[in-house]
């Protein structure tokens, strides 16, 4: 009879510990599944590719950054970068193509 009842207290304290350990890790994920609610897959790809583009920028030189950011990224005319380098229109251009070059020859490697 006590082996019974020792069997069934052991049997009931597995209970309670599965159960605690389930709700924990329901509360993990649901934690985690709310963080996955607020950022989509599409919202992380952009994170991610934003993270990328930074990386790439921040291995050119300041100027060569400065150029791409400014001509290619936010689509400010070459004239109007190259007044504020105090360059000429043409330099710009042959910057923009050269740094744009390096950053294929980076993705690709």
């Amino acid at each position: 009879m006590e082996n019974m009842s020792l069997k069934e207290t052991f049997s009931k304290q597995l209970q309670r510990i599965a159960w605690r350990l389930q709700y924990q890790a329901k509360k993990v994920y649901r934690r985690e599944s709310a963080l996955e609610d607020v950022w989509s897959k599409d919202e992380m790809n952009t994170v991610d590719s934003n993270l990328f583009v930074e990386e790439l920028l921040q291995s050119l030189p300041e100027r060569g950054r400065y150029i791409i950011q400014k001509v290619v990224i936010e689509g400010i005319p070459e004239k109007e970068v190259a007044k504020h380098l105090q360059i000429s229109q043409k330099r710009v251009n042959v910057c923009k193509t050269k740094y744009l070059q390096a950053l294929r020859q980076k993705i690709s490697a």
